[in-house]
């Protein structure tokens, strides 16, 4: 049979859904490959059934409809891995739509680079009266190294898997991080600590226009401090180790240079003092990791998915 690739989409309340599954009609398949999509709702009330029934109907894709009614995003791609046929698995959010060559794009990289795991773009647009200084910072862009970069993270907004070099636990994303988010982090650097090749493709692209929700300061902020306690639970979960002290012995250093530089970019009128409150809220991130700080959750009960 001809090999098959699995598209897989995790959705929770969103009925983009529908825009997201329709964008696939116009996909170019890449050479001998067969197509298939597995959808997976992580409401319980399933939300997004509907939506995703009627693309169905539409599509010419296979598409494949599960519920993971336990909120937790790792248990979701989980479910999405689980039902996956393909010996290639993709992952993109509900909220994109996909370029017709995004995937023969993936799967090129894929073959030429001998990669287990290829990272695409995602190209971010703007609302009407989204606020010019958010505009002007571009700060929902995802900027990729050129193509075949190796790396050693990666996340599940835009990229294609190897499954059968997936690590060999169960899972294979850690329900650990199904609320807090970084579940896609962690797993793509044990990937690269086994010695598999992940490597970057920006002329993959799929498309996401910025909810109006996440187009403030606050937003932003919140999602620094996240970024900075993923990437210490990522990189120092051994807390004691003598890399791990340096680590946080460096990321309060880096939060009190961030912080006096945002001090002095704000009184100064300086361009870049928001970027420097990011950096400071990033670091500051890892500091609380290190001090067993309760880990900011966007993914719990009353919240919706956010990436």
């Amino acid at each position: 049979m001809e090999p098959l690739i699995s598209i897989c989409i995790c959705t929770y309340n969103r009925p983009f859904i529908y825009e997201c599954l329709m964008s696939l009609a116009a996909l170019k398949v890449p050479n001998s490959f067969r197509l298939e999509c597995v959808v997976v709702d992580n409401c319980k009330q399933q939300s997004g059934r509907v939506f995703v029934e009627r693309a169905g109907e539409q599509l010419t894709i296979p598409v494949r409809y599960y519920v993971e009614p336990r909120k937790n995003i790792c248990l979701a791609r989980n479910l999405c891995v689980a039902h996956a046929k393909g010996q290639w698995i993709t992952f993109i959010d509900d909220d994109e739509l996909v370029a017709e060559d995004w995937l023969t794009q993936l799967m090129d990289a894929a073959i030429e680079f001998k990669a287990s795991v290829v990272m695409g773009s995602v190209i971010a647009s703007y609302p009407e009266n989204t606020p010019k200084w958010i505009v002007d910072g571009d700060y929902f862009n995802r900027t990729l190294s050129p193509r075949g970069t190796e790396i050693n993270v990666g996340a599940t907004n835009n990229v294609l898997i190897y499954k059968d070099h997936l690590p060999q636990r169960q899972g294979p994303f850690d329900s650990d991080y199904g609320i807090t988010g970084g579940g896609d982090t962690e797993l793509f650097n044990t990937m690269h600590n086994q010695g598999r090749r992940i490597v970057t493709c920006p002329q993959a692209k799929v498309f996401e226009t910025v909810e109006k929700k996440r187009l403030n300061a606050d937003y932003l902020l919140k999602r620094s401090i996240r970024i900075g306690e993923v990437y210490a639970r990522v990189f120092f979960k051994d807390k004691w180790r003598v890399n791990s002290l340096i680590g946080f012995i460096r990321a309060i250093f880096l939060t009190i240079v961030a912080s006096a530089l945002h001090a002095f970019a704000r009184v100064t009128h300086a361009k870049g003092s928001f970027r420097y409150q990011l950096m400071q809220r990033a670091n500051y991130g890892k500091v609380r990791y290190f001090l067993n700080v309760e880990r900011i959750e966007i993914y719990g009960k009353h919240k919706e998915g956010q990436n």
